[in-house]
Formats: structure tokens, C-alpha cells, sequence
């Protein structure tokens, strides 16, 4: 998981369109590695800069084939397919999109491809 943080991270360094949030939650002590490591959390947050959130979609691209409204960030990352899930849906606003790291290293491996293609056109 670590890993795929920093390709994230190298994804959008220095993007002027896109903002990965930081992680919260201060480096810990790893017991295995007898090291201290920066968190790696499941999902990244993602603000996209000077979105429209009146503009939206229907799809039928959840997980489960249901029909999804997609307004702001999401649509934009939807667009460039790829999945993710409104701050709307957590409380936030449409500016912010979520995007789950929790896949195959084949699947994340596309992700970072179609993120790169969408970050730095």
C-alpha cells in the first residue's frame, strides 16, 4: 500500500487542477520492520480545483451495476474512466472525490495510468 501512495503522490505533485489530501494521521512505529512509516490509508481523497458541481451524470457504475449520479470531482474523474465515489456521499462537498486503493496491483497499475493521462493531458 505504501507503494501505491507514492505513485500517487508522484501522480499529482504539482497538478495546479488537482489536490491529493494529506493523510491525517502521523507516522507510528512498525513493529515488523522496526521502523517508523507514514500511514498508508485504503482510500485517497482528491479535490479537484475549480470544479462545477451542477455538473452531472447518470451511469450505471457502481459496483453492484446500480444507476449512480456523478456531480463535480467524480464526474470529472469518471469521465477519464475512472471509479470513484462523491464527498457528498461522506459529508463533503462535490469538489472531492474518493478513490479506493484497495485492488489488484494489475488494476492499480491502470488506475495510475488513466490518473496520469488525466492529471498531466
Amino acid at each position: 500500500m505504501a507503494r501505491k501512495w507514492e505513485v500517487l503522490t508522484e501522480i499529482f505533485s504539482g497538478s495546479d487542477r488537482f489536490d491529493l489530501q494529506p493523510s491525517m494521521e502521523p507516522p507510528e512505529h512498525c513493529l515488523f520492520e522496526d521502523k517508523v512509516k507514514p500511514p498508508s490509508p485504503a482510500y485517497a481523497w482528491v479535490r479537484c480545483v475549480d470544479v462545477d458541481a451542477s455538473s452531472c451524470d447518470e451511469a450505471p457504475f457502481d459496483y453492484f451495476g446500480n444507476w449512480v449520479t456523478f456531480c463535480g470531482c467524480a464526474k470529472v474523474f469518471k469521465d477519464a474512466g475512472v471509479m470513484s465515489v462523491t464527498g457528498e456521499s461522506y459529508g463533503g462537498t462535490g469538489a472531492w472525490t474518493r478513490i479506493q486503493l484497495l485492488q489488484r496491483q494489475e488494476d492499480f497499475d491502470l488506475l495510475a495510468s488513466k490518473l496520469r493521462a488525466l492529471v498531466k493531458p
